[in-house]
């Protein structure tokens, strides 16, 4: 890393949670950047970014260690997103029925809307969470705010490309809308903090800004030095998106 706004919030991380940060290049990840947050068993916190992300590096090792700064607030009870299996598979029995409209074979109908759910699922924990880090670094990093803004350009990009008809039509109805819904929440939210007034428009367009500003406003209602900000963002849009009876949350010590 060569950014000294790097340098700085790394120390944070280890000055508040007791674990350095070790940064893993994975060429296996699905997405640009993942974390693996320190445990009695792994004790160091694992950046695990991908070499197609490598020069926005920086920037990214600095979100994800703003977003362990608001995960470990409290090192007795650190949080962890978890699903509830039975509510899941519920979830995605009724998907099921309109990815069958597709004529797929059954084995596929399951394990296609199963892949969406989870990935909605992700997307509620990591949304609220990347606008929040995303705040903090924008804040705290002044260094970093160009490649924060040449990054939040192409993740937009990708983001935008699930409003495609193709893939609307291969999606269950609820989990394609509440996705969306999510995607327009962080286009917003970035046209607010970084000027960039095209990336909502997509959105805008098809309808989801409305949906979108809702989400945003029940994240501005949150006090932001809350102990607890992360877990009260996450189930604030869940609670908006019906989502809230699929996830629980267990606590443990760092």
């Amino acid at each position: 890393m060569k950014n000294p706004d790097v340098d700085k919030v790394v120390a944070l991380v280890k000055e508040q949670t007791g674990y350095e940060v070790s940064v893993t290049p994975d060429p296996s990840l699905s997405t640009n950047v993942a974390m693996r947050s320190a445990t009695a068993q792994m004790p160091g916190h694992i950046v695990l970014l991908n070499p197609k992300c490598e020069r926005f590096g920086d920037f990214l090792v600095a979100l994800q260690c703003a977003m362990l700064l608001l995960k470990w607030r409290d090192r007795n009870r650190i949080p962890d997103f978890m699903l509830i299996p039975e509510k899941v598979q519920y979830f995605e029995a009724k998907g099921s029925n309109d990815v069958r409209k597709l004529k797929l074979p059954e084995q596929t109908e399951r394990q296609d809307s199963s892949m969406l759910v989870q990935g909605l699922l992700q997307q509620l924990n990591s949304v609220p969470c990347s606008i929040l880090g995303g705040e903090w670094c924008y804040a705290n990093c002044p260094n970093l705010r160009s490649e924060q803004g040449l990054y939040m350009g192409l993740e937009l990009r990708q983001n935008s490309a699930s409003l495609a008809p193709a893939v609307k039509t291969q999606t269950p109805r609820d989990v394609f809308e509440k996705s969306v819904t999510m995607s327009a929440a962080y286009a917003l939210w970035w046209s607010d903090l970084g000027g960039e007034h095209l990336a909502p428009l997509p959105y805008e367009s098809l309808g989801y800004t409305k949906g979108g500003r809702e989400l945003l406003a029940l994240l501005r209602a949150i006090p932001s030095d809350s102990t607890t900000a992360y877990v009260d963002a996450v189930n604030a849009w869940a609670g908006h998106l019906q989502l809230g009876p699929l996830v629980e949350w267990r606590y443990r010590r760092g």
